[in-house]
């Protein structure tokens, strides 16, 4: 992880792009995309949360 990456909009890009293609790989391909799309919002906003940032979720 970068040092502050919920401050840049590239790293916050990186963060979510990784978390879609690990659940690319790991969910099962009977998700429709609705579903497969929630599913990363939901844990980009959960690795968010983690981060101890008190910023906005962008």
């Amino acid at each position: 992880m970068v040092r502050d990456w919920t401050k840049k909009e590239q790293a916050r890009g990186t963060v979510r792009q990784a978390i879609e293609v690990i659940l690319d790989r790991g969910l099962p391909e009977a998700y429709e995309p609705g579903v497969f799309n929630r599913k990363c919002e939901n844990l980009y906003r959960h690795v968010w949360g983690m981060s101890g940032t008190r910023s906005a979720l962008m």
